[in-house]
């Protein structure tokens, strides 16, 4: 969350600040002065002021987490699983030549949800690097190519670390690779496994997947062709490819809509702690001294004001219908005599 809140407050005559609001333009606060005043070990008064304005935005962050939790259930994820499953004894698939050959992943309004992918396994009869692709359906966009080192008839282990936002907006995503090559046999759902209409898998051709949260499709796309959803077609497997991916829900979007509500707690947070980085300075220069109630009297002004602000704010957050928000209930407990 601190990289969409940062930027709100800043130090004016420091790095080219254009921050609407600054701290040394709060009373009590100035670059000279805090220059003579500040520990021996702080670099400068502008990078200390920084660090102190970058460390005031992660504790509103946090402040932020700690009352809305008191409230609400924030759930972190909602769903961990894995994708592609291989069949038994090694059955080959030949190679779709001029095709990309892999999943379509879909998210249908799921707002402030971020889709993970942690890691894949690929099963192919090639060795050599392999590149899977991941294109964003909606505008045709490569967004990143993972690179596996492939090696025949073994399953190989890649971690990705790639994170995919819905934005509030639809996602669709194509998961794959330039199909040249011969695969083994693997489908999107656990072959021994029995789940509805989809009796065992390995006897049937599954060609798409949907639960709750996120929907897949064995699918295949003609490498030559625009990389957009009319465009994709279903597939028979998956093309030796697995996922190991989590949907992760992203408080940090919904703060980031209204991060222009929290620069005057930024702003006021800073300066209580300039103040108190004034109070307990180890240089007895005269602005130390002298100014010591000074620097007592404005360091809890300022925490009075920022509480005051916090406080508002908080209480006038209504979050959004969204699996990823839910009120606590109340628990009630009463005594029953028999």
């Amino acid at each position: 969350m601190s990289s969409c809140l940062s930027g709100l407050v800043g130090v004016r005559g420091c790095g080219g600040s254009t921050a609407e609001f600054a701290v040394n333009d709060l009373t009590g606060i100035n670059i000279p002065d805090f220059d003579k005043a500040i520990s021996v070990e702080k670099q400068s008064a502008s990078s200390a002021l920084t660090g102190i304005v970058e460390f005031a935005t992660k504790e509103v962050e946090n402040q932020i987490r700690s009352h809305l939790a008191n409230k609400y259930h924030l759930k972190t994820f909602i769903e961990n699983d894995v994708v592609g499953y291989f069949h038994d004894n090694k059955e080959e698939v030949s190679a779709q030549s001029g095709y990309l050959v892999g999943y379509e992943v879909r998210i249908d309004n799921m707002a402030y949800l971020n889709y993970y992918l942690h890691s894949l396994r690929l099963f192919v009869n090639t060795t050599g690097t392999v590149n899977v692709v991941v294109y964003d359906l909606i505008q045709g966009k490569l967004l990143d190519t993972i690179p596996v080192s492939a090696v025949a008839g073994e399953v190989v282990d890649v971690t990705c670390d790639k994170t995919y936002s819905t934005k509030k907006q639809r996602l669709r995503l194509f998961i794959g690779y330039l199909s040249s090559f011969d695969s083994f046999k693997t489908s999107y759902l656990n072959p021994n496994f029995s789940l509805g209409r989809y009796e065992r898998c390995d006897d049937v051709t599954c060609g798409d997947y949907f639960n709750n949260n996120v929907y897949y499709r064995a699918a295949k796309i003609l490498n030559a062709s625009e990389k957009v959803y009319s465009n994709v077609e279903s597939n028979t497997y998956c093309g030796g490819l697995s996922l190991n991916y989590s949907l992760q829900c992203s408080f940090t979007e919904y703060i980031c809509n209204a991060r222009n509500q929290f620069a005057l707690p930024i702003l006021y947070k800073a300066g209580e702690k300039i103040m108190m980085e004034l109070k307990h300075s180890k240089r007895l220069t005269n602005i130390v001294t002298v100014y010591a109630q000074n620097h007592e009297d404005l360091m809890l002004y300022y925490r009075t004001e920022h509480e005051k602000l916090m406080n508002d704010l908080i209480k006038g957050i209504v979050l959004p219908e969204s699996v990823c928000f839910e009120c606590d209930k109340k628990v009630k407990t009463a005594v029953r005599l028999p």
